[in-house]
């Protein structure tokens, strides 16, 4: 078992070349005898016992132990609960601020033919600057990947894809979804005018409206969204907030980790955590 001690160091603990040698020793060895005035949390020895953490059914056998959360953003708040400001919230400090690489065929109106790319920075991940749509994909390309990884086909991720869903859906294949999850997956609830003109245009030509999440993808349909009662549901607001009341959980938001030291393929430590109103973090994993 590890141990994880978080305390907080000087700035020029960091160590860098103007530094000395002997000056980083002499404040580790301070650190290391003052250790135990510091929060320590545990963590399970492999990733097989890490995942068995957010796994309902093994919380009674993993809550010996105690687990910190690190997150370079913040949290949600009202702003991101609506959905009609998403287009907002990926200009502010949600969104990374990615851009993809110059590109020859697409992106040709942006600046440097560079598209932004859109990566959430807070609790929830993507899920918080999404326009949050709930679309899984093609059974076919499932296939294609479990052809070469077992375990990825349809029939086996379609479990998992009910288990953590909760839909409330007005035409819904209902062998394909599921209604017990933490994720609320619901229809829109406000459309325009002409989305109801293309309804009715697909009808008169014959087209099928469907479940685009169900057994066939050819046809017509409105969105299917990851909302609960009209405000967004993120990955945080189903899966984060609900083990949030656990004592042998703590999550830490706007804490950038910007080092990961590693030593014979065991996590050491993780340095310069930046957080807001602090100054710089030591994270450090001992046996």
């Amino acid at each position: 078992m590890k141990l994880i001690y978080c305390f907080f160091a000087f700035a020029f603990l960091v160590k860098a070349k103007d530094v000395p040698e002997e000056m980083v020793q002499y404040y580790l060895k301070l650190l290391e005898e003052y250790a135990t005035n510091f929060t320590i949390w545990e963590h399970p020895t492999d990733n097989r016992n890490f995942f068995q953490l957010i796994n309902e059914e093994a919380e009674a056998k993993t809550g010996r132990f105690k687990v910190l959360v690190l997150e370079a953003g913040g949290r949600e708040n009202d702003f991101t609960d609506v959905p009609g400001f998403a287009p907002y919230v990926v200009r502010s400090d949600y969104n990374w601020g990615y851009k993809a690489i110059p590109q020859k065929r697409c992106c040709l109106g942006f600046k440097n033919k560079q598209c932004n790319y859109i990566r959430g920075r807070g609790v929830g991940g993507s899920t918080v600057v999404n326009y949050m749509m709930y679309v899984r994909g093609n059974k076919e390309d499932f296939d294609k990947w479990g052809s070469k990884n077992p375990g990825w086909d349809y029939e086996s991720v379609l479990h998992y894809f009910k288990k953590y869903q909760n839909a409330s859906l007005r035409l819904e294949d209902a062998i394909y979804h599921g209604h017990n999850g933490s994720l609320s997956v619901e229809d829109v609830r406000l459309y325009p005018e002409a989305v109801k003109l293309f309804r009715k245009a697909a009808k008169q030509r014959g087209r099928d409206i469907l479940d685009y999440n169900g057994e066939d993808q050819y046809g017509y349909s409105t969105i299917q969204a990851m909302t609960k009662k009209g405000t967004r549901c993120s990955a945080n607001k189903a899966f984060v907030e609900p083990t949030m009341g656990r004592k042998n959980l703590e999550l830490l938001d706007h804490a950038l980790v910007t080092r990961i030291l590693i030593e014979n393929k065991i996590f050491v430590m993780a340095r310069n955590i930046m957080q807001q109103h602090r100054k710089k973090s030591l994270f450090q994993v001992v046996r």
